[in-house]
């Protein structure tokens, strides 16, 4: 198993499975409130920004198998600056889906693409912070969690009007 030590950081991209509280910076109804995360805060009694009564899937690894103390943060948290985005940062946003139109029935949302260009800038402001060979090596080393896709299956699901052959070029798009 691999260590804190030889993963230095870690990044994650995807939907409510990775969500850590990206949109509580949004204007969408799809907000991890209460009692989400209700577990998480050991009494506090605050929504975590997660979906899930504790710890993600990807919280759990973090801290049992790799050893790392502090949780990914949201990108869009005004928090996730300077050496914080040295461990990693979370894209992750409830609702988003592979095409960048899932999700918008729940108002404002992080289409797939804005992950991916978040990343960049993440990146970015790594290399002038540590260095461009420092940095390929964090990059390199890191683990990257990617969960996406169940929105855009649910969307396909709930269109009943859709034919056979449709939904088999819905499945093809998301994968090509």
């Amino acid at each position: 198993m691999c260590s804190a030590k030889e993963v230095p950081a870690i990044f994650a991209f995807g939907d409510s499975l990775y969500e850590v509280g990206n949109n509580f910076y949004l204007d969408t109804l799809a907000k991890p409130t209460l009692p989400n995360g209700i577990d998480f805060t050991k009494g506090k009694r605050r929504a975590s920004g997660r979906y899930t009564n504790a710890r993600t899937i990807l919280d759990i690894i973090a801290e049992e198998e790799l050893g790392f103390t502090n949780y990914t943060p949201p990108y869009l948290s005004p928090q996730t600056t300077g050496d914080v985005i040295l461990k990693g940062v979370n894209y992750a946003s409830s609702g988003s889906g592979i095409f960048n139109s899932t999700g918008s029935k729940f108002g404002d949302h992080i289409c797939m693409d804005e992950p991916i260009n978040n990343f960049e800038k993440s990146r970015q402001d790594i290399v002038s912070k540590i260095g461009a060979a420092a940095a390929r090596k964090l990059l390199r080393d890191a683990l990257y969690f990617i969960a996406i896709g169940a929105n855009d299956i649910m969307l396909l699901s709930s269109n009943v009007s859709s034919s056979h052959v449709e939904n088999i070029k819905y499945l093809d798009n998301m994968i090509f």
